[in-house]
């Protein structure tokens, strides 16, 4: 009978080199993401906070970040709903 092996794990690395990916991604701010949004930090919070909006990468206690590729797809699938709406 075979044994199970554990799988080796790492802990999260959320160090900002780390997040940023091969392609040099840019990261975020909310005021960045609000106004490319076209909303105020209420409702972006509001949001994300409903599930509507991505979740941010917390890097520190006051500082929260988002993946512009993220926030491009959110606007892509806003314009969408938009025009299925009329």
């Amino acid at each position: 009978m075979a044994t199970k092996q554990a799988i080796p794990t790492e802990s999260a690395d959320y160090s900002p080199q780390k997040l940023i990916d091969s392609r040099n991604e840019q990261l975020l701010r909310v005021r960045r993401v609000c106004d490319s949004v076209g909303v105020s930090k209420t409702t972006w919070y509001k949001w994300v906070q409903e599930g509507k909006a991505p979740k941010g990468i917390r890097l520190s206690p006051g500082i929260t970040v988002w993946r512009k590729s993220d926030i491009d797809a959110f606007i892509a699938q806003l314009i969408q709903e938009g025009g299925e709406n009329e």
